[in-house]
């Protein structure tokens, strides 16, 4: 009870949240992609840009929260990102440990250790 009140005032807070230009859109995705490429122990069924495996949509918002550090220089922002479709978040794991891409769907191929949709 306590993490879904918590989450549905995150929620709450972003929903007045700027959308992110196209530049740190970009960013956001690179930065998750990396992120994503250095899981250990290693993914087989991780999907491109999308924490849980059989997810394939991302919308991120972000928020500025003011400015922090020494002489309160440095800009502060909190982000989050809501996963389509989302996974019951306590009753399982993201992904499935394995090598890199072995699970990927039919009809999906494998780039940067993620499984991608083929065109």
């Amino acid at each position: 009870m306590k993490t879904r009140t918590l989450f549905l005032l995150a929620l709450i807070y972003f929903a007045v949240a700027d959308i992110p230009s196209p530049n740190e859109r970009r960013f956001i995705v690179e930065a998750h992609t990396k992120i994503r490429e250095s899981v250990w122990p290693s993914a087989s069924d991780m999907m491109l840009m999308i924490v849980w495996a059989n997810s394939t949509r991302v919308g991120c918002a972000r928020r500025f929260c003011g400015f922090r550090g020494p002489g309160h220089i440095l800009p502060t922002y909190a982000a989050i990102c809501q996963y389509d479709p989302m996974e019951g978040i306590k009753k399982k794991r993201p992904y499935k440990e394995g090598p890199s891409c072995s699970k990927c769907p039919n009809g999906y191929g494998c780039q940067n250790k993620q499984c991608v949709q083929s065109h």
